[in-house]
């Protein structure tokens, strides 16, 4: 019940607007899918303004889709923009901690920010999700060579 003095919703919204309840209403996974499939292949032919115009899409499809946020953060890095890839991998973990591919993705921004320790923290959580994984060990030796640590 609402509470004393309080105005009552509309007619027909049993929800507050910002609530999960419409949040999953307006969840379109299926439709996500379909632009995720076409942001890749546009991102594998190298077509960045068109990849990232479908992971835009999904992301509005589904905005809690870790993958639309990886393949936004993917398209930075291939746009050198180094520092929005940082950002946009960091969300795509947070939605999605222990898919590796964000946390790479994430590990490669930070190396090429310069940020080696918070590159070689990602890589350590990847092998804790994936013992043994080639990349993240290899990128961890080659940081601390770089840093003498």
């Amino acid at each position: 019940a609402a509470a004393p003095g309080a105005a009552s919703p509309p007619s027909g919204v049993t929800a507050a607007p910002d609530s999960p309840e419409l949040a999953d209403a307006a969840r379109d996974p299926a439709r996500a899918k379909a632009l995720l499939a076409k942001g890749d292949a546009r991102l594998a032919e190298g077509k960045l303004a068109d990849a990232r115009q479908a992971y835009l899409a999904a992301l509005g499809a589904d905005a809690r889709s870790a993958a639309a946020l990886g393949g936004l953060a993917d398209v930075a890095y291939e746009r050198s923009d180094w520092t929005r890839a940082v950002l946009l991998a960091k969300r795509a973990v947070a939605l999605a901690p222990r898919a590796v591919a964000y946390r790479m993705a994430l590990a490669r921004a930070f190396y090429k920010l310069m940020r080696y320790d918070d590159a070689i923290a990602q890589w350590k959580k990847v092998l804790e999700i994936e013992p043994g994984h080639p990349a993240a060990k290899k990128n961890i030796a080659l940081a601390r060579e770089l840093t003498g640590r």
